[in-house]
């Protein structure tokens, strides 16, 4: 089987997490970001993946920002606000 870079999957999932998930953590707006912003950054970031690779991939990519994104909500690795952007 092979998997073909046409479809955006790494845009879709972390805009969605960033614009939906991640509103209560104010995420966007902490981190000085315009929607704009957010999509030519993860426009760029998913230029850059290989769709010869059959593993490390956009879709690989999106699995892993999704599966990141689920284990930070969990109530035991709730990670505050103040916590992530205090770097």
């Amino acid at each position: 089987m092979t998997v073909t870079n046409c479809y955006y999957y790494l845009i879709e999932i972390t805009f969605r997490i960033f614009s939906l998930c991640l509103q209560d953590m104010d995420a966007i707006r902490m981190l000085k970001l315009t929607p704009t912003t957010l999509v030519i950054y993860l426009t760029l970031l998913e230029s850059h993946y290989s769709s010869f690779n059959p593993y490390h991939n956009n879709i690989h990519a999106a699995d892993v920002a999704q599966s990141v994104n689920v284990l930070l909500r969990r109530p035991a690795l709730r990670v505050t606000t103040s916590s992530v952007f205090s770097i």
